[in-house]
């Protein structure tokens, strides 16, 4: 998937119209994607899960950039998310080669 079809599902996801937050929500994809890189996963382009675990990871640091809309804490990763990242971490090194 291309990364501005990803940019137009993201927005649809956080209920955001026109292009004034095309360059934030850009860098949210582009930090997810390092973010996710750290933990040992290597997004599979056009992959769909992979495509759609992007973009949730995005979502979710937008959505927790600013701790005081939501209370004086950082709201914590969603547990659905949480389980994506490790499924895929485990699907990912336990793949056996050859």
């Amino acid at each position: 998937m291309e990364r501005f079809e990803k940019l137009e599902i993201l927005k649809l996801d956080l209920q955001r119209t026109g292009s004034a937050l095309d360059t934030l929500l850009l860098h949210y994809l582009d930090k997810a994607e390092a973010k996710i890189l750290e933990t040992g996963i290597h997004l599979v382009p056009d992959e769909p899960g992979d495509d759609g675990l992007h973009i949730a990871y995005a979502a979710y640091l937008y959505r927790s950039r600013n701790p005081t809309d939501q209370g004086p804490e950082t709201p914590v990763m969603p547990r659905s998310l949480q389980w994506e990242l490790t499924n895929r971490l485990l699907h990912e090194k336990g793949r056996v080669d050859g």
